[in-house]
């Protein structure tokens, strides 16, 4: 058995901030995953060109103080992006995907569909609270931390060199302050007496004094004392990497979101240190994995570009890579905060700008509660 003073369960990277500032603390801290791919969702693939680029496709919200606080710890400047988030209707209406009405309109439907989750469970007893934390946690998040960047300024801002080298550097950060990562399946947690010991599906045991999870995690309580994992659901992810000659470029969007579009979610630029000057990479992230040959997505793919406002009609393009991996779908969300002594979940509902700002809040509650 391995004896670890704390223990994070998960390495997306609201975790790994979570465990850089654990470490820098002084404290002893292992970050466990099942693969060894760290960054949850938020993992990076490998394509036949030696090129690394991220899963899915990415934006960080506009919260107070967050793009600072991920400049400060990955040691990556975050500046504007060039090309600012869209969202772009299956008519080809566009919109900019940030904005004050849509804030208020988000804050609107948070607030529906809390009261529609309340509702269910204390008249109708739904026995299913998911709903209802869900939109708990999403509708507080949002009461004390986004509605702040109401008057603010709506500029985006990204990792200069793109995702894959903001995980990459995010990783590095956590290793050279010592944090120790190990892979393992978390199967259960029990508390004992000094503390919590973790086990995998392999057998392996683990031990700490503090665990720190996710709200999303398949960790589930069956006791005051015990947690299981429930049976993992998993799903495909895939995207297609297109890449353009910046000649036959309108715009060379940084994030598109496609509403009511039942086959495309999202399109985003892969930036990457030391890119080719005379092209640009865009991830294209698909609702399903389909069933299409490349020859049959190849014009699904072009009508998706052109839509964005990122290729020329009728200009060429070829793709680079697929990106198809296999991920966990979370039925259900743990609160957050804490859950039993030494035992913490952090805010995670899709949404790293959000995590990140409630974690801000909870971390002076779990330093106060140490002392």
């Amino acid at each position: 058995m391995t004896r670890a003073e704390e223990v994070i369960v998960g390495s997306s990277p609201l975790m790994l901030v979570h465990a850089l500032d654990r470490a820098k603390k002084g404290h002893r801290v292992c970050v466990v995953d099942r693969t060894d791919n760290w960054g949850g969702t938020w993992q990076l693939a490998h394509l036949d060109t030696g090129d690394s680029v991220e899963i899915a496709c990415h934006v960080i919200e506009v919260f107070p103080g967050i793009y600072d606080l991920l400049e400060k710890v990955a040691g990556v400047p975050f500046p504007v992006l060039d090309a600012q988030p869209i969202r772009v209707h299956r008519s080809g209406f566009k919109i900019p995907y940030f904005n004050r009405l849509l804030m208020v309109a988000s804050g609107l439907r948070l607030f529906v569909g809390y009261g529609k989750a309340r509702f269910d469970v204390l008249i109708r007893r739904a026995r299913d609270r998911n709903q209802l934390i869900n939109f708990q946690t999403k509708l507080r998040s949002y009461a004390r931390h986004q509605l702040g960047s109401f008057f603010a300024s709506q500029k985006v801002r990204g990792p200069r060199d793109g995702y894959a080298d903001f995980l990459e550097k995010l990783t590095e950060a956590c290793r050279h302050a010592g944090v120790e990562f190990v892979v393992m399946d978390v199967t259960s947690l029990t508390r004992e007496a000094d503390g919590w010991t973790l086990t995998g599906a392999d057998g392996a045991v683990r031990s700490a004094q503090r665990v720190f999870l996710t709200t999303a995690t398949n960790l589930r309580p069956v006791s005051d004392v015990k947690y299981q994992a429930n049976p993992p659901q998993f799903a495909q992810r895939y995207a297609a990497v297109a890449q353009v000659d910046k000649s036959d470029i309108v715009t060379s969007h940084t994030y598109v979101a496609f509403w009511r579009d039942p086959q495309v979610a999202r399109i985003s630029r892969v930036d990457m240190p030391d890119a080719d000057p005379s092209s640009d990479r865009f991830l294209v992230e698909f609702h399903n994995a389909p069933s299409a040959s490349e020859d049959e997505l190849l014009p699904l793919i072009e009508s998706r570009l052109t839509k964005a406002g990122i290729l020329k009609p009728g200009a060429a393009f070829h793709l680079v890579g697929a990106v198809s991996c296999e991920f966990t779908q979370y039925v259900d969300l743990l609160p957050s905060g804490s859950l039993a002594p030494g035992l913490w979940a952090l805010h995670s509902s899709g949404n790293l700008a959000a995590g990140l700002a409630a974690w801000q809040s909870e971390k002076h509650d779990i330093d106060a509660k140490e002392a």
